[in-house]
């Protein structure tokens, strides 16, 4: 295993308080409050971005893609990586356990409860969304 597979096989993604985003039409649209900028992910991005809950790898969503895909695990590995490094780029996700920002900021509702399931899914909504 490469150092790159290792480190794919250990990180566990989360997406900082800072960042709300919801799908919109098979795509995820995701405020960074930080640097206020929007962010637009592909349907092919929205179905990585769709695994980060803290708990999963990338590693572990790499398999779960390769597998109902039926597509080389290689393949789909390398592309979650590129992702993952793009999304960390751009600071739309952190490391599980990394200490990043862990407040909202102003104009942010947070829901929490998960659906029926116990868990501690977080929903947040923008009170005044930006403009322009």
């Amino acid at each position: 295993m490469s150092d790159a597979e290792r480190r794919a096989a250990i990180s566990v993604p989360v997406i900082p308080d800072t960042v709300a985003w919801a799908e919109v039409d098979g795509e995820t649209v995701a405020y960074d409050e930080a640097q206020k900028k929007v962010h637009l992910l592909s349907p092919t991005a929205t179905l990585i971005w769709s695994g980060i809950d803290g708990r999963t790898s990338f590693e572990q969503i790499a398999r779960d893609l390769s597998r109902s895909f039926g597509t080389d695990l290689s393949q789909i590995r390398s592309d979650v990586e590129d992702l993952a490094r793009d999304l960390q780029e751009r600071g739309l996700i952190d490391e599980a356990g990394s200490g990043g920002p862990a407040t909202s900021a102003p104009g942010v509702t947070t829901a929490t409860g998960g659906p029926g399931d116990g868990s501690l899914a977080k929903v947040r909504f923008l009170e005044d969304p930006p403009s322009g």
